[in-house]
């Protein structure tokens, strides 16, 4: 059973990564890492074109201030994308809340219609945490800077291993048939919704986000 599920992983991310290159993005899979987002601080940082990194185990995966973040092989989906910003980190204030977004909007496509978002950067279902998003910034001397957009959905973690999740925690409803095609939709709308966010500043994501605020029932 292990092996199968281990193939059927290694068969989605290769499919994920064949669509994501034609975008125009490099694309990077190792089988497992410590981190997604720390592998790509150490390796690729200076790269001009977006990076995705994907894996199927994070032996060391982090969320926001350190927090723990389960990641459990083959029932997690979780990749870091590494965008090359212009301007200035005050430029993109409340990114983490536009790639929130960005994957809810993403998620309605598939049918996944009852995720709301719990700023700064966890996205709920059913009052349950189930995808969770650290940004981390890497500043240059220059008039740019590099976002490390590091991302883990929960698919199919048993019940006693979400528990150890700080918080409550859930899997996302979603088929996992749909991942493949999910993956790089979410990609392509952060990557737009980064862009926008630029230009026109966080006012005009706001009806968006008041709509799908989370809000506990």
């Amino acid at each position: 059973m292990l092996n199968l599920i281990l193939c059927q992983s290694m068969f989605l991310h290769s499919k994920i990564k064949n669509t994501v290159k034609s975008m125009g993005i490099n694309v990077f899979y190792k089988n497992h890492m410590s981190s997604t987002n720390d592998y790509i601080n150490y390796k690729y940082i200076t790269d001009d074109s977006p990076i995705l990194i994907l894996t199927n185990n994070q032996r060391n995966p982090r969320g926001q201030r350190g927090s723990l973040w389960i990641n459990h092989q083959f029932h997690s989906f979780s990749f870091t994308l590494c965008l090359k910003l212009p301007g200035k980190i005050v430029d993109y204030e409340n990114l983490s809340m536009v790639v929130g977004l960005s994957i809810l909007e993403s998620c309605k496509k598939f049918g996944v219609n009852h995720l709301r978002l719990k700023p700064p950067n966890d996205i709920i279902e059913n009052n349950r945490k189930v995808c969770g998003i650290l940004i981390e910034n890497i500043l240059t001397e220059d008039n740019y800077f590099y976002s490390a957009i590091g991302i883990g959905f929960n698919i199919s973690i048993p019940e006693h291993l979400l528990n150890l999740i700080e918080g409550q925690a859930g899997n996302i409803s979603i088929n996992p048939k749909d991942l493949e095609k999910l993956m790089p939709e979410v990609i392509k709308s952060i990557i737009l919704c980064s862009s926008e966010l630029k230009k026109g500043g966080f006012n005009q994501f706001r009806k968006s986000y008041n709509k799908n605020k989370y809000v506990r029932t």
